[in-house]
């Protein structure tokens, strides 16, 4: 249908559905499952860039503000904990509170046993549980 009506939204690549076909006949029903594409296969679309990549080209004052509000989400959503940001580049330079934040946001309890609270070496910091 997509390709028929030609819609004038672009569709990304690869975009297909799982079809089934059923036949009935006097000894039962034999079922058929196969894969539809909507859009063409292995077209790439363009590269719009990287997201960070486009930060790093704002002037100071923007990415200062990006910063004062990732700073502002993170210190709302760790508040429960008790915890808050003041520095990201140090306080986010071991991964301590980013698994603490990506456990507030998925909603599950991570134990504190699981990673270094305080690491301070590199191998703390990537320890395997």
């Amino acid at each position: 249908m997509a390709k028929h009506f030609k819609p004038s939204l672009e569709l990304p690549a690869n975009v297909s559905v799982e079809v089934l076909l059923l036949e009935v006949s006097k000894n039962g029903i034999k079922s058929e499952k196969m894969i539809e594409y909507i859009t063409d296969q292995g077209v790439v679309a363009e590269d719009t860039g990287n997201p960070m990549d486009e930060l790093l080209k704002l002037g100071p004052q923007k990415v200062s503000a990006v910063k004062q509000a990732i700073l502002h989400f993170v210190n709302k959503n760790l508040s429960n904990l008790g915890l808050s940001v003041s520095n990201m580049d140090s306080q986010f330079s071991d991964g301590v509170i980013l698994i603490l934040l990506i456990g507030q946001l998925n909603g599950y309890f991570v134990h504190l046993n699981e990673f270094c609270f305080s690491p301070t070496t590199t191998a703390e910091m990537v320890k395997e549980s």
